[in-house]
């Protein structure tokens, strides 16, 4: 994984969240739109740190945020500090630019002291937009405001505010390894299937599998694939599954009748597209979450009607269960 290529995974899951709400109680956490109130109770602070349920999350939610981009171990690590859930804190603990990049965390002043922060999505001059938790929609700073909003703001307008960059090299190896070193971890580039190798690949970076990189379809790469479909489940469903590789009763049971099809954005979208890969058919890329368009589809009915399967480009147990075998 490649820095632009973490940053990138960070802003699609702050992306996918935003329109959620925060909840009037500890009711349908997981839904963005139901049971909507103003109590700050969300799955952020569930997922984080559940004793800190009804207290302002825009932090928490940057945090949560990280911690499902790379785990909470990585997340730690970049933030320096576990959870971020004190923008002050944060703002002692790194340098403060004065000027934004894709993927800072943004920390915005208000009376003298940080009082709210987001993650930055893009910057053009002066102008820069971020997706910020426990705010409103609008063009000025919001903090408690109750949702998961993109926004952007002029920085010469915010006084005060800073940004502080993450060390991407803690989830991105590639971007600070010295240019006079190997790079051991580098994936093979010859030998085997390409596409299973590209596959092998977002293998790991999705679900820590350390399969190897050699473009062969084998025993080890057939668990690094139950452990893909496995992780979709739990991201997805919060199914709660050990990301072990065997595909026993619980992740059948998991799967069940889930299925997904052109037009979704989910991780189990992710999870088809390395399963294909897997199999050696190209999805014409890998996003995360994954968003289900008309290469992927095609990749689908091919791959349908190569195995002897119904070819409605539709992606359910049946071929699930296919792509793990």
């Amino acid at each position: 994984m490649t820095k632009t290529e973490a940053i990138n995974k960070v802003i699609q899951i702050a992306r996918a969240e935003v329109g959620y709400l925060e909840k009037r109680n500890g009711n349908s956490l997981d839904s963005k739109t139901a049971n909507a109130g103003s109590a700050n109770y969300t799955k952020y602070w569930r997922d984080i740190m559940p004793d800190y349920q009804a207290q302002p999350w825009c932090a928490a939610f940057v945090s949560w945020v990280l911690m499902r981009a790379f785990g909470q171990a990585a997340a730690e690590k970049m933030l320096k500090h576990w959870p971020y859930v004190y923008v002050p804190t944060l703002a002692g603990k790194f340098n403060n630019y004065a000027n934004p990049q894709v993927g800072d965390i943004v920390m915005f002043k208000h009376g003298g002291i940080f009082t709210h922060t987001g993650i930055v999505t893009g910057v053009n001059g002066d102008y820069f937009t971020t997706i910020e938790g426990n705010t409103s929609g609008g063009s000025t700073i919001i903090a408690n405001g109750g949702g998961v909003c993109s926004k952007g703001y002029y920085n010469s307008n915010l006084p005060g505010t800073k940004f502080a960059r993450l060390d991407w090299s803690i989830v991105a190896g590639q971007a600070s390894a010295p240019a006079s070193k190997p790079n051991t971890s580098k994936p093979a580039t010859t030998g085997g299937n390409a596409v299973i190798r590209d596959g092998q690949i977002h293998c790991n970076n999705f679900t820590g599998a350390g399969i190897p990189v050699d473009g062969y379809d084998g025993p080890k790469t057939r668990k690094g694939a139950v452990m893909v479909l496995q992780t979709g489940l739990n991201m997805d469903y919060r199914a709660g599954l050990a990301i072990d590789g065997i595909l026993g009763a619980m992740t059948l049971q998991a799967l069940g009748s889930h299925f997904v099809c052109r037009g979704e954005c989910q991780y189990m979208v992710t999870a088809l597209e390395i399963l294909l890969m897997l199999k050696g058919y190209n999805p014409n890329g890998v996003e995360c979450p994954g968003s289900f368009g008309s290469g992927l589809e095609a990749a689908v009915r091919q791959y349908q009607k190569d195995h002897g399967l119904t070819v409605d480009g539709i992606a359910g147990r049946n071929t699930f269960m296919s792509l793990v075998a």
